[in-house]
C-alpha cells in the first residue's frame, strides 16, 4: 500500500475507533485492520505464524485481512496454500489423535512438534468439527490444482479461511 494511501487509511480508522457513536462490529473491525498491519515489518513466517493463529481462534475478519494483507504485500500464494495446507493438516491429525485420548503436550510425538505447539495446537483442533477440517482440505486441494494452472485467483484461499473461521 503506498505510503499516503496508509497513512490516510490509518488515520480514519483512528478516527472510527475514537468515535463514540462508531457501532461496536465497526470498531472491531477497526482494530482488526490495525491488528493486520501491526505485523507489516514482520518476516513471512511471523505474519503468517499471525494469520494461522487467526484462523485457530477463528477470527474471520483479522484472518481476511491479514491474509490479504501478505498477498499485497507479494507473499506467494503457493506459500501461504503450503502453510495453509499444512496448518490444516495438522489440526485434523490433533483432532483424530484427541478422539484416540491423546491430549495436551503427548500430541508432540506423533505430530513431531515442539510440546508447546502439539498442546496449542490441540486446543484449536478441539474448537473444529472433523467434516469443517476436511472440507477445508478438500478447498486447498482444489486451490493447488486451479491456482497454478490458472484457472482461479486468491478467492479459493480465501473461501479455506473463511469455511475455517465460520463453520
Amino acid at each position: 500500500m503506498e505510503k499516503e494511501l496508509f497513512d490516510y487509511a490509518s488515520a480514519k480508522v483512528d478516527e472510527m475507533l475514537a468515535a463514540p457513536s462508531a457501532s461496536e462490529a465497526t470498531k472491531q473491525a477497526a482494530q482488526a485492520w490495525k491488528d493486520a498491519v501491526a505485523v507489516e515489518g514482520a518476516d513471512v513466517e511471523a505474519a503468517t505464524d499471525v494469520l494461522l493463529d487467526a484462523i485457530s481462534a477463528r477470527d474471520s475478519k483479522k484472518a481476511l485481512m491479514l491474509l490479504h494483507r501478505q498477498l499485497a504485500d507479494g507473499t506467494y500464494f503457493t506459500v501461504l496454500l503450503a502453510l495453509l495446507t499444512r496448518h490444516v493438516r495438522q489440526l485434523w491429525q490433533a483432532k483424530v489423535l484427541m478422539a484416540k485420548g491423546v491430549r495436551g503436550r503427548a500430541l508432540a510425538k506423533p505430530l513431531e512438534l515442539n510440546p508447546f505447539i502439539a498442546e496449542k495446537l490441540g486446543r484449536a483442533a478441539a474448537s473444529f468439527k472433523e467434516p469443517v477440517l476436511k472440507r477445508a482440505m478438500l478447498l486447498l486441494i482444489d486451490a493447488d490444482y486451479l491456482l497454478k494452472t490458472g484457472q482461479a485467483g486468491n478467492e479459493l484461499l480465501e473461501e479455506a479461511v473463511i469455511t475455517l473461521c465460520k463453520n
